[in-house]
């Protein structure tokens, strides 16, 4: 018998996630013709998407996507009004990327039971506390800057997740989720506030996919075992039957086990 990754596990979630792909782009095309979103606003949706849904397969394939991704959502932040988002996650995103074509590839979202400890969680609220502050002053002096503090701190956050995913803590489900909520709000509060202009839906729906996307690779990732399958080789001669009715057979006829000193045969076959 030997023991082989199960991959229906992947093919059920790549189902799902391309069942998922296509739901969130009608969507987006309805938002679009009730007049809620412009055609262009749709690309950030497509190529999020794409590059989510195609992450796992290859990582220079991943990367190209990273930069098509990381451009576009530049733009539309900056369009407006995000100069935190256009800076920090867009750069981030790509840094990222790029570290992941040096690292092994993981069948893991998070290592089990490796966390942060203490001085990395307060170097974390420094960090997180001093990004924020800098990257708030960066959009007081950009005239077109709206919702400062709200673009400062999510942007922040959601940097800090897409870190924290590298080094695969398990900190990480909680930081996601914290920053897909913040960045969902950021976009709605635009939306509803300032105007739907282009980009404003796109990138709302977007993350609220990204959002359901992790929690379908999480039920994934948690699910996945491997199973077994019938092979013409043995693994292990322990594991096979002929080795065990031996055993069984010999531990019948000597229930006293095995001999202290060896029992060799000599040259007549007989013992000695």
């Amino acid at each position: 018998m030997g023991k082989v990754e199960s991959n229906k596990g992947i093919r059920s979630s790549f189902l799902t996630e391309g069942l998922l792909f296509v739901l969130f782009v009608i969507l987006d095309v309805l938002v679009c013709v009730f007049g809620y979103e412009e055609y262009l606003g749709l690309s950030i949706l497509i190529v999020g998407l794409l590059s989510l849904f195609l992450n796992d397969l290859n990582k220079v394939l991943d990367l190209f996507f990273a930069l098509m991704w990381s451009a576009l959502y530049a733009y539309f932040c900056y369009h407006n009004g995000f100069l935190s988002h256009a800076v920090l996650v867009s750069l981030c995103y790509l840094i990222t990327k790029i570290m992941n074509l040096f690292t092994k590839k993981s069948d893991k979202l998070v290592e089990q039971k490796k966390r942060l400890k203490g001085h990395q969680y307060v170097a974390i609220i420094f960090i997180l506390i001093g990004v924020s502050v800098g990257s708030y002053f960066m959009t007081k002096v950009w005239q077109y800057e709206v919702l400062g503090i709200v673009d400062a701190i999510s942007a922040t956050v959601l940097c800090l997740s897409l870190f924290i995913k590298s080094s695969k803590y398990e900190e990480y489900f909680i930081i996601r989720l914290l920053s897909m909520i913040l960045v969902i709000a950021l976009w709605a509060i635009k939306g509803f506030l300032y105007g739907f202009i282009t980009g404003v839906a796109s990138c709302g729906i977007m993350f609220i996919a990204f959002l359901i996307f992790d929690n379908v690779r999480i039920y994934r990732y948690s699910n996945e075992k491997p199973i077994v399958l019938q092979t013409d080789e043995k693994d292990d001669i322990l594991d096979s039957e002929e080795y065990k009715a031996a055993a069984k057979k010999y531990n019948q006829e000597n229930p006293n086990g095995l001999p202290s000193k060896s029992i060799g045969v000599d040259k007549d076959n007989k013992r000695k």
